[in-house]
C-alpha cells in the first residue's frame, strides 16, 4: 500500500508495505519517480497478475490479536480492512483500499472458478 507522507507536486514520498508469505511484512520508503526509475534501470519488467482468495472483512487490531495472537501496536491506527487467505492457507491482512482497488467478489456466472482455486471460498 502506499500511503503520502509529504505532499507538493513534485516531491511526493511514500511509505509502502508488503506483506510477503516469505519475508513477512516490509516497510519501505519512495518517491515514485525514484521506484520507476530505480526498477527500469535494475531490469524490473511490469507484469499484472491475478488470483482467486478468500476474504472477509476485519480491522488490522483483530487480526493482529486473533490471527498472529500479538497484541495491537498503540502507535498503530486501527483501521478497517481484509483478512485475505490464499490457496496454500497463508493468511494476511489488507487495508480495505488497498484490497477493494485489487480485488472484486466473484459473480454468479465466475461460481465455477471458486472450487479449483481455493476451497475456503466456497
Amino acid at each position: 500500500m502506499d500511503k503520502e507522507l509529504t505532499g507538493g507536486f513534485s516531491n511526493k514520498v511514500y511509505r509502502e508495505t508488503c506483506d510477503t508469505p516469505e519475508n513477512g511484512p516490509i516497510n519501505y520508503v519512495h518517491s515514485g519517480l525514484y521506484r520507476q526509475s530505480y526498477h527500469s534501470e535494475m531490469g524490473f519488467k511490469a507484469y499484472v497478475g491475478t488470483k482467486i482468495v478468500a476474504a472477509k472483512p476485519m480491522d488490522r487490531d483483530t487480526f493482529t490479536r486473533s490471527i498472529k495472537g500479538a497484541d495491537p501496536d498503540p502507535l498503530q491506527e486501527n483501521e478497517a480492512g481484509f483478512l485475505v487467505e490464499y490457496p496454500d492457507g497463508y493468511k494476511s491482512w489488507s487495508p480495505f483500499k488497498v484490497f477493494t482497488e485489487c480485488y472484486r467478489e466473484i459473480s454468479d456466472d465466475e461460481n465455477g472458478f471458486k472450487s479449483n482455486a481455493h476451497p475456503a471460498a466456497d
